[in-house]
């Protein structure tokens, strides 16, 4: 949804800068969202290993 807005915001020739930090925050969050998803599987499989 986030690139469909800096998408959007692109189209209307709005600031460089403010798209730009749009698409900034959008790759944060992608690696936010890979970096705890890592996370969770190494804490799931650190788990899982206890339990053998």
């Amino acid at each position: 949804m986030l690139s469909l807005f800096v998408d959007w915001l692109e189209s209307l020739e709005v600031d460089p800068a403010i798209v730009y930090t749009g698409k900034f925050l959008e790759y944060a969050l992608l690696l936010a969202d890979v970096v705890l998803y890592i996370v969770f599987l190494c804490k799931t499989t650190w788990k899982a290993i206890k339990t053998i």
